[in-house]
């Protein structure tokens, strides 16, 4: 048990955000699919909006939509539209789907965000 609370506290400080995937409940596997695809819609939009010179460059946004729910991530300050864009992208589509087949969102507690930093050109 001990050794659990330490891997916790590791991950809990570690350098990237804590991102604790949200799971969904009601339509079975149409849910989960639904979720999963809004999710990787999203990161796609967050991967692509990293490069930073500074650590003025980055700032947190959430990383979350009606559908699933990874609490924050880190990005440049000017993917904050991309990725504002692919969330109601997300919304008017596989949320859209998620909603329509009864699913339940379940959100996970997020950890509070460590502050955002530019490392060797991405922030994180």
């Amino acid at each position: 048990m001990r050794l659990f609370f330490c891997i916790l506290g590791l991950a809990a400080c570690s350098a990237e955000p804590a991102q604790m995937p949200s799971s969904a409940t009601g339509g079975g596997a149409s849910c989960t699919q639904s979720a999963d695809a809004a999710r990787h819609k999203v990161q796609v939009a967050i991967d692509a909006n990293r490069a930073c010179t500074t650590d003025a460059d980055c700032t947190l946004v959430p990383a979350a939509t009606s559908c699933f729910d990874s609490c924050t991530d880190v990005i440049a300050i000017g993917g904050e539209a991309a990725v504002e864009q692919s969330k109601a992208s997300a919304e008017a589509s596989e949320c859209k789907a998620f909603a329509a087949a009864g699913c339940k969102l379940i959100a996970p507690p997020c950890v509070p965000p460590i502050p955002p930093t530019c490392r060797a050109g991405r922030c994180g």
